[in-house]
Parts: C-alpha cells; structure tokens; sequence
C-alpha cells in the first residue's frame, strides 16, 4: 500500500522513487514522451472519480469507430458515458436496476445477471463492438463481464473494481444472482483478478482512476502497449481507495468475513476460450 501511494506522488517524491526503482520495485518517474501515462490524465467534467480526463484520452488515441456506449449501473449523474454523449456525440443504452432518469439518455430499468445479459443485449440491440461499455453494479461486476464477452466485445471497457485488497491479490465475490450490496467491502474483485479476465478476454489494463474506483481495459487488437505506459502493470497502475467514511481508505469491513473465490480458479474451469 505505501509503494502504492508514492506512486500516486512521484511527481513530488521523484527521488524516492527512483531509489526505490533502484532496489528493484516498479514506481513510474520518467515517462516517455512517446507514450501517455493515464493515471495523469484524471479530470471531473461530468464524472466522480476523474474518469472523464481519461476517457477522452484514450479514444483520442485509438480514436472512435460507431460511438455506441453500453453503461449499466447508470443513475442521475457522474456516469462514464455522459462525457461521450456530450463531447463526442455518443449514443447508447443505460440500465439500472431502479427506475431512475438522467439529464442526456433514458436509463431503462433493468436487473443485470450472468443469466440475462445476453437476452438484454439482444433486447436492446447493443452492437458486438460498441466502441464504450462502463460496468459498475455493486457486485457482480467480473461474472457479468465475463458473460458479456461472449456476445459483446468493446474497444474500450471500463469496470468498478475492489480496491480495499492490495493488488497481489486474486479475489472475487462468489456469483450470487441476487446479491445487493451491503455497504461493505464484500463487492466485485480486485484489481488482479479483473487484470486475468480482461486476459482472457484479450483486453490489457491502461489505468485505474486515482479514487481506486474504476479500471480502463483497452482491446488487445488496438495495440495499447504502443500507446498507454504501464500498460498490464498492475502493481504500477494500482490505486489505494480514496472513499468511504471516516477514513477515507474503502467501506468498512465485511463482519461476516464471507468467503472469495479466485479468478485463476473460475478462469480454469471457464468455458470462455481465451482470445
């Protein structure tokens, strides 16, 4: 956690962490002028956790192809897509498990499961390749993605993660069709279990917001390594949470202590074929 957070202050703390460097970790200092550090590029202009400034970013490096967007978890404000819409002239399908409207798109009620989405992305004919999918639900998150990858492959993907856990480690939540979120850190999967995912999936990991809320995975077939430093670096593109109370370091604790499955473990015994 502490190497983690001199990363997110290399620029006032170059020194450490060049000799941190020197003993063998991995803390950005000098990037390329040939390639683009996201974790600089967090802005707000109509998200919460700097997505915006990152968003933009990426699709003005890989550029844009039909500006679909797919965004469930969507509510009033602070969603992924709205900068697209706004910016770029996206158009796309928002869904929420509750009924609630938003000022740029209507958000269309609906419960996401492993065993809906399919059927929902026929029922609202979400094209194969959107260019935007935001996935954030509280839960479910990495089981859903891996079901929408059988029928809806973005060019870029951005997905809430469970940053409480330090990025060694493989956790997911058991897949609970269900499950609504208690308040606790029992939500979602941590940063490595999405980074073997999105492998699967032939997708890299670009960057995490500095909030330690969001990662971005960009198609393995645009080349992100040739664009994006860091890319598929997970200790380095770590981000320690900046949310919750009092604390400001994540939700409280889950008290239960329930059990995690693990991403090797699910991908082992996926029928997804790696891409």
């Amino acid at each position: 956690m502490e190497l983690a957070l001199v990363a997110e202050m290399r620029l006032v703390n170059k020194e450490l962490a060049r000799s941190l460097n020197e003993l063998g970790y991995t803390v950005p200092v000098d990037i390329p002028d040939d390639l683009i550090f996201l974790a600089d590029r967090n802005k707000n202009i109509s998200s919460q956790n700097g997505e915006d400034g990152v968003t933009l970013t990426i699709f003005d490096a890989i550029g844009t192809t039909n500006k679909k967007y797919l965004e469930f978890g969507a509510t009033e404000m602070y969603n992924n897509s709205q900068i697209l819409h706004e910016k770029l002239e996206f158009t796309g399908v928002l869904w929420n498990g509750a009924n609630l409207a938003c000022s740029y798109s209507q958000i269309s009620q609906e419960f996401i499961t492993v065993e809906n989405i399919k059927e929902l992305c026929a029922k609202y004919e979400v094209p194969a390749e959107p260019d935007f999918v935001s996935i954030d639900i509280d839960g479910n998150d990495w089981h859903v993605w891996r079901e929408l990858g059988k029928v809806c492959r973005p060019r870029v993907l951005v997905i809430e993660y469970n940053s409480r856990f330090p990025p060694t480690e493989d956790n997911v939540m058991p897949y609970k069709a269900d499950h609504v979120w208690d308040g606790t850190t029992y939500f979602g999967a941590t940063i490595e279990a999405m980074y073997l995912l999105g492998r699967q999936l032939g997708y890299s990991l670009v960057c995490a917001d500095n909030m330690g809320v969001n990662l971005f995975f960009v198609r393995d077939d645009l080349e992100p390594e040739k664009k994006f430093f860091g890319t598929n670096n997970v200790k380095m593109l770590y981000r320690t949470p900046k949310y919750g109370f009092p604390w400001r370091y994540g939700h409280p604790q889950d008290p239960t202590n329930r059990p995690w499955d693990t991403a090797s473990k699910l991908l082992k015994d996926s029928n997804v074929a790696k891409v």
